[in-house]
């Protein structure tokens, strides 16, 4: 679910990975599941908008695959085309472990668009 959070003066939108593990989850895999993922926090709808969209991974989560990244990013860093352009309207709310692996399923999105 996404949530509007305030940020300063303006509402941002805010998609927490925690609303749809339970707490026993350490693992997200698969691009079928990032894809689920990414309908159940609507993020097509945020990416229509102009704003900075926060996208949270809870700490009791040790693992993000690449294609689960994929699945749950890979419309819209093909929309913005390049990661700068990506990490201006996400910001990611996560260890810096976890933020790697975002980063490098970002990476991977974009050398197979390439192709």
């Amino acid at each position: 679910m996404i949530t509007e959070t305030q940020g300063g003066t303006m509402a941002n939108p805010r998609a927490d990975l925690s609303e749809i593990v339970d707490d026993t989850a350490f693992n997200l895999s698969g691009q079928e599941r990032g894809q689920f993922a990414r309908a159940q926090l609507k993020l097509d709808e945020y990416d229509e908008g102009h704003c900075l969209v926060v996208l949270s991974v809870p700490e009791s989560l040790a693992v993000l695959s690449p294609s689960f990244v994929q699945g749950l990013l890979a419309p819209t860093v093909r929309r913005y085309g390049s990661r700068m352009a990506f990490y201006e309207r996400y910001k990611i709310e996560a260890s810096d472990f976890m933020r790697k692996q975002i980063d490098s399923g970002v990476r991977r999105i974009l050398a197979l668009s390439k192709h």
